[in-house]
C-alpha cells in the first residue's frame, strides 16, 4: 500500500523515477547528491517507499531523541553526532561489516547549505568495507530522481573516482543551485 501512495504522490507532483538499485545488492553506499533542500528527504523517503529498497540513511543524532524518533527510526534512520566525523566513519565501517545486508545512503555535502567540499567519509567508507559506490540524484529541473549510469568500486586512485564522481554530476539541477557546490575534492 506504501508503495502505491507514494508512486501517486510522486505522480501528482510530476516526479519519475528513474533507474534503481539491481534487487540482489547486500551491501553498498547510496551518495544522494545535490544535496540543497529538505524536499530532499521527503522525496527520497517517496522514492525508497516507491522502490521498496531497504535503504538506511544518516540523520542528527537529535532527531532521534526527538518525538518523531521512532517514526525516523523506523524509516532506515541511522543517528550521528556531526561533532566527530573520523569516529563516524568508523563506527558505520564497523556497523556495515558486521551486518549481512545494508544499503546506506549519504548525502556527501553534509548539509542543505552551500560546502567548499564534499565529506569523503563516504568513499573510506566504502574502501574500509570493499564495497561499491552507487550515485543517485534528485533533479528538479527533469523532475526526475533515480541512479546515475556510474558505480564506482573504491580505487588506488582517489582523485580519479572523485573526478568521475564530479563529472557524473555535473548536469543535475537541485532545487536550490545557489546552496550546490559541484566541486566534490
Amino acid at each position: 500500500m506504501i508503495k502505491i501512495m507514494s508512486l501517486f504522490i510522486l505522480n501528482i507532483f510530476g516526479w519519475n523515477l528513474g533507474p534503481s538499485l539491481p534487487k540482489n545488492i547486500k551491501k553498498a553506499i547510496v551518495i544522494v547528491a545535490p544535496h540543497t533542500s529538505n524536499w530532499d528527504f521527503i522525496l527520497g523517503l517517496l522514492y525508497k517507499w516507491s522502490t521498496k529498497i531497504t535503504i538506511s540513511y544518516l540523520i542528527k543524532e537529535e532527531w532521534l531523541n526527538s518525538p518523531l524518533g521512532p517514526w525516523f527510526k523506523s524509516t532506515g534512520a541511522i543517528g550521528i553526532k556531526r561533532s566527530d566525523p573520523k569516529n563516524t566513519t568508523d563506527q558505520l565501517s564497523q556497523t556495515i561489516k558486521n551486518k549481512k545486508n545494508v544499503i546506506l545512503a549519504i548525502t556527501p555535502e553534509g548539509t542543505r547549505s552551500k560546502v567548499d567540499r564534499w565529506k569523503t567519509g563516504f568513499y573510506r567508507i566504502a574502501k574500509e568495507c570493499n564495497i561499491p559506490i552507487y550515485c543517485a540524484y534528485l533533479d528538479y529541473k527533469k523532475k526526475e530522481m533515480g541512479l546515475l549510469d556510474l558505480i564506482i568500486t573504491p580505487s588506488k586512485n582517489q582523485k580519479d573516482d572523485f573526478q568521475k564522481i564530479q563529472t557524473a554530476y555535473k548536469n543535475i539541477t537541485p532545487q536550490n543551485p545557489k546552496n550546490y557546490n559541484p566541486i566534490i575534492y
